[in-house]
């Protein structure tokens, strides 16, 4: 890539410094790494007008000559330059283009068993099985590799190098990560790869100690269109980047295995490339299968390897030690290449979920953050061997309207629900989580899960009882009167029952057997009575309304004294009501009583000693009883 570049000049606009901020667990930080003098330029599709001096990115497809990088000028930080650029029309977007590190650590070459870890992953066991296959091709992107080594030279296949103006390098770390892969067996030199009969495609992406994330993108691009099956990147940087991140998932797309070292400054900080979901993230462990104190950790670690101390190939046919998750990533690169000399069709999704499922569970029972889905294991990877039993399954809340349940197990477990003996239904925990469909279900109902394996292995149950959340019908309350003093009705069985006038509460009781009584006070005529019932689940039903009818009789009227010359008798009674007059069966007359009770209602003069009776009849049809009067 081209490395000498003009800047431009026309453009002045300020902005604060860039922070370059991050936060690393237990007081840590990454080791220093110089600061890049470079950007990546993302155009806008269709543009017209590009910058002169900038240097596009080799990619290919929707990419294509959208990418490119600049360098900074001279008498401008980065931060303010990257503004400038993303004030022009024909720029989407800018990101700097990181330098990145090899992931190696510091090592002691003080070790008896020169090479642990094939006996730690059960790699005499796997090449019974495969030693590999010349038709598979690892890209190993890293500081270039020797490539006349003698455990190393029959095994490259094609060797590129993405930094413009520099030769390729036959780079220690490359060199040592390569025969991790793929060294030469019987050979009666050295030891031996992972994968012995598989090729390698070395891409020199570094510059001295570091190299430039736009120089990686291309190593990717080009390993993936030169037919590579599998990628290493026994490097990485804590920025992200989006051209980066394309590039992995442009492989990922292609059905390329991407491997990649998790980094080795002990924290849990996101780790580039590793951290990408399209990336086989590894750790590190020791020959005890413990954690290598350098490897870092975290969500985003999907498996670990062997990566203390490991012996491989040097430059100059020379052979050593290093540690790291540099060393770590090979293996695990070296695994999947004999996964797929021994199952071509496998796709690259399925390569992942295989190691991550046979791999052996170290630490906290199931997926953690220190080694992800375990350390690897080529034998059981490649006779699809699963000793760990999946983990129980979890399931969200279960209520009695529930008609799907859902959680997370084991990748690709079968999780089978059963209410006793009857079976509810199953469901695949793809990517981890699964749903599954099951008829509602009775509360208080006991429903068991499990997951079973692609093995065979069985997790222990999960128990959860079915919540009730159906609300209880409405009441049905038998008519009140203000003559009552109690409400009566019928409700959920065992629901207490409720009674408020307003705000007032009016009385309590269970409803036993589905039938309720409570005790009120006496209302008024006209009182609006709300009626309700809560199950023992707490749920509240709707509200019943009930109004107290009038059953209480008036007083029977007060009448003022008749005589044989009267025609208009008067009184008083309930206020509203309507006062009637007899002799006899003879209706007399009828009126009804003021506002203030009184009363006169017109009649026919009587005889002297007739009786003539007075009744009053209120709204609701209470009739009081009868006053007699005799006429003087």
């Amino acid at each position: 890539m081209k490395k000498t570049l003009i800047a431009l000049s026309s453009l002045l606009v300020v902005m604060p410094a860039f922070s370059g901020v991050h936060t690393y667990a237990e007081g840590q930080s990454p080791a220093a790494i110089p600061e890049t003098d470079q950007v990546i330029i993302h155009y806008e599709e269709n543009v017209v007008s590009k910058l002169a001096e900038s240097e596009t990115v080799a990619t290919p497809g929707e990419d294509a000559d959208h990418l490119a990088t600049l360098e900074v000028p001279d008498n401008k930080s980065i931060d303010i330059f990257i503004e400038d650029l993303e004030k022009r029309k024909d720029v989407e977007s800018v990101e700097p283009d990181y330098l990145v590190k090899l992931d190696y650590a510091a090592n002691d070459p003080d070790l008896i068993d020169f090479q642990y870890h094939h006996k730690t992953i059960e790699s005499s066991l796997a090449w019974d099985v495969t030693l590999g296959s010349s038709d598979v091709v690892v890209a190993v992107i890293d500081d270039g590799i020797d490539l006349n080594h003698v455990d190393l030279k029959s095994q490259i296949v094609s060797h590129y190098n993405m930094v413009e103006g520099k030769s390729f390098t036959k780079g220690e770390h490359g060199t040592h990560v390569a025969g991790i892969i793929a060294g030469v067996m019987n050979n009666k030199t050295g030891g031996a790869g992972i994968a012995p009969k598989t090729k390698i495609m070395a891409i020199d992406v570094f510059d001295g100690d570091y190299a430039l994330i736009s120089d990686i993108v291309e190593g990717i691009y080009k390993a993936v269109d030169s037919g590579a099956d599998i990628i290493n990147m026994s490097l990485g940087s804590y920025f992200p980047s989006t051209a980066l991140e394309k590039a992995v998932q442009y492989a990922s797309s292609k059905g390329v295995v991407v491997v990649a070292a998790a980094g080795n400054d002990a924290i849990s900080e996101a780790h580039y490339p590793s951290s990408y979901n399209s990336v086989i993230s590894v750790a590190s462990t020791t020959s005890g299968d413990g954690r290598s104190s350098f490897s870092n950790y975290g969500s985003t670690i999907d498996i670990a390897a062997p990566g203390t101390e490991i012996f491989s190939t040097l430059p100059n046919d020379g052979y050593g030690w290093m540690s790291g998750t540099s060393m770590a990533s090979p293996v695990v690169a070296g695994v999947a290449a004999l996964l797929k000399a021994k199952e071509p069709s496998l796709k690259n999704t399925q390569i992942a979920d295989r190691l991550y499922l046979t791999a052996k569970d170290l630490g906290t029972k199931g997926k953690d953050t220190k080694f992800g889905n375990g350390r690897v294991n080529a034998k059981n990877a490649l006779m699809n061997i699963d000793k760990t039993v999946p983990v129980v399954p979890s399931v969200g809340v279960v209520t009695d309207s529930t008609t799907s349940i859902t959680g997370k197990t084991e990748l690709n477990a079968k999780v089978i629900a059963y209410a006793g003996k009857t079976k509810l239904g199953e469901a695949v925990a793809k990517n981890g989580k699964y749903t599954m469909k099951i008829a509602k279900q009775k509360a208080g109902t006991g429903i068991s899960l499990y997951a079973i394996d692609a093995a065979k292995n069985k997790s222990a149950n999960k128990t959860v009882t079915v919540i009730d959340k159906t609300a209880p019908g409405i009441p049905t309350v038998n008519p009140v009167s203000n003559k009552s003093t109690t409400v009566t009705g019928k409700a959920e069985s065992n629901a207490k029952v409720y009674a408020y006038a307003g705000k007032t509460k009016l009385g309590e009781a269970a409803a036993k057997s589905g039938a309720f009584s409570l005790k009120i006070a006496k209302q008024k005529a006209g009182t609006i009575i709300s009626v309700y019932a809560v199950d023992a689940a707490k749920n509240r039903s709707g509200t019943k309304n009930i109004k107290a009818a009038d059953k209480i009789a008036p007083s029977a009227p007060s009448v003022n004294s008749i005589t044989s010359k009267t025609t208009a008798a008067s009184g008083k009674a309930e206020k509203g009501a309507v006062i009637t007059v007899y002799n006899g069966s003879k209706k007399l007359g009828q009126s009804t009583a003021s506002s203030t009770g009184t009363f006169k209602v017109k009649i026919s003069a009587q005889k002297k000693g007739a009786s003539v009776k007075f009744y009053a009849t209120d709204k609701a049809g209470n009739r009081s009883g009868s006053k007699t009067i005799v006429v003087k």
